[in-house]
């Protein structure tokens, strides 16, 4: 009975018209393609062992996912595997108030972030502790001129 009443319905003559279809126009199956997905990557002794120097050296994660061609939370699983102690960048008192002239003279957030080779969330966090305002997030909104 399942049979017969898909044979009949809408939904089967439209999925057969579409095969059909597909048939004529050379594609391999009616299918969507799916994606695979990516295999994990795995660091032999030589990387490892040029990782666990990189880190040592004070390399940042997103350098090191940079760099070994793995996602952060790969770099933060090394880590973890390699028994590495994470390293805190942390910002001396006049990096700090240098953060603070760059970010008040009108450079962005992730800008003074950047200059000093920290992530945007712990230059905020410090800029915070140091007493800074922030801006709000985004572009200054334009006034509407009235002609």
């Amino acid at each position: 009975m399942v049979g017969l009443v898909e044979s009949y319905s809408i939904k089967s003559w439209g999925a057969g018209h579409l095969r059909s279809l597909a048939r004529l126009t050379g594609s391999r199956s009616a299918e969507p393609a799916r994606e695979l997905p990516k295999k994990a990557k795995r660091l032999d002794d030589t990387k490892l062992s040029a990782f666990q120097a990189r880190y040592r050296e004070g390399a940042t994660v997103e350098m090191l996912a940079r760099e070994f061609g793995v996602h952060r939370t790969t770099v933060m699983a090394f880590t973890k595997r390699l028994d590495l102690h994470r390293h805190v960048h942390a910002l001396s008192d006049p990096q700090i108030q240098q953060a603070a002239v760059l970010y008040q003279d009108g450079e962005s957030l992730a800008g003074v972030a950047k200059h000093h080779g920290v992530g945007v969330e712990t230059m905020r966090t410090a800029l915070l502790a140091y007493g800074q305002e922030l801006r709000p997030r985004g572009r200054p909104r334009r006034e509407a001129t009235r002609v």
